[in-house]
């Protein structure tokens, strides 16, 4: 799947100062990200009136024992918790989640949301 990010320049009527705002698009969909896309929030911050705007809501629960470490993981629980995010995005029955965190935890938590056909962001 190719992504593609894009700046959208506006000409206002009125002859003032150009307006743009950036969207993102799934190529292979022709999708923007927002057009009726429900993305959870699978980060350890709220989302905020913009990104709620554009179809991100947040998880009905909090996540944040599913993503802090105390100390380095095995890569067998990075897999265990990324799983389980997986299954709170499918029971949300999101199409994609908007990720972040810990760089070292990215790989599993992108896999296994791809393993339950959820697009990671």
């Amino acid at each position: 799947m190719l992504v593609i990010g894009c700046l959208i320049l506006q000409k206002r009527e009125d002859g003032g100062a150009v307006s743009g705002r950036f969207g993102i698009f799934f190529a292979a969909e022709n999708r923007r990200i927002g057009d009726n896309m429900k993305i959870i929030n699978l980060t350890q911050h709220q989302a905020t009136d913009a990104q709620m705007k554009e179809g991100v809501f947040n998880a009905n629960q909090s996540l944040n024992d599913l993503l802090t470490f105390i100390t380095a993981p095995s890569e067998q629980e990075m897999v265990e918790r990324a799983e389980k995010l997986a299954d709170i995005a499918a029971e949300a029955k999101a199409e994609a989640a908007m990720i972040g965190g810990a760089g070292y935890f990215m790989r599993p938590l992108e896999e296994a949301l791809r393993a339950s056909g959820i697009r990671p962001l």
